[in-house]
């Protein structure tokens, strides 16, 4: 379990990153109004955890820009986790 820290991972491409992106904002359209979650809670827990830590801080940072800009309308930047985890509410 140990070498699960070791192992070497390929960055993301840009276009793994978009369609990570696409699933995220399908998962979101499936929320009810004023429900609050983390990125991570958009996926199934072996996708989220597949991806290197590096990859989910850069998709972590892409969703966050996303939310700013092209998701405005319907998300709210609500603050952070006690894990530092960025919540999100779907207005």
């Amino acid at each position: 379990m140990a070498l699960r820290f070791f192992k070497l991972y390929e960055p993301l491409s840009l276009d793994d990153l978009e369609k990570l992106l696409q699933q995220a904002r399908a998962e979101i359209k499936k929320l009810d109004s004023g429900d609050c979650f983390a990125v991570q809670d958009l996926f199934i827990g072996y996708v989220w955890r597949k991806l290197s830590p590096s990859d989910r801080k850069t998709f972590g940072r892409l969703f966050s820009f996303y939310a700013e800009k092209g998701g405005k309308e319907y998300l709210d930047n609500v603050g952070k986790s006690g894990q530092s985890h960025q919540i999100y509410r779907k207005k």
